[in-house]
């Protein structure tokens, strides 16, 4: 998924696009390894969804600038 990246700090980054499968935002807080900017955006591949009681969790990964 192409994410555009919303706000950054020196942690982590929250980024947001659209999940293919379900046609719905999603909005993910990414650990920010690599210094990225507001408006970049980014690749994330995600692997895996579980919900349970109400809250969903996801595995992913960001794999760098979307090109």
């Amino acid at each position: 998924i192409g994410m555009e990246v919303l706000s950054v700090n020196e942690y982590a980054i929250n980024a947001e696009g659209m999940d293919a499968d379900t046609n719905h935002a999603q909005t993910f807080t990414l650990y920010n390894d690599e210094q990225y900017n507001v408006g970049d955006v980014v690749e994330v591949e995600v692997r895996e969804m579980c919900s349970s009681t109400g809250a969903t969790w996801y595995e992913y990964e960001l794999l760098g600038l979307h090109e």
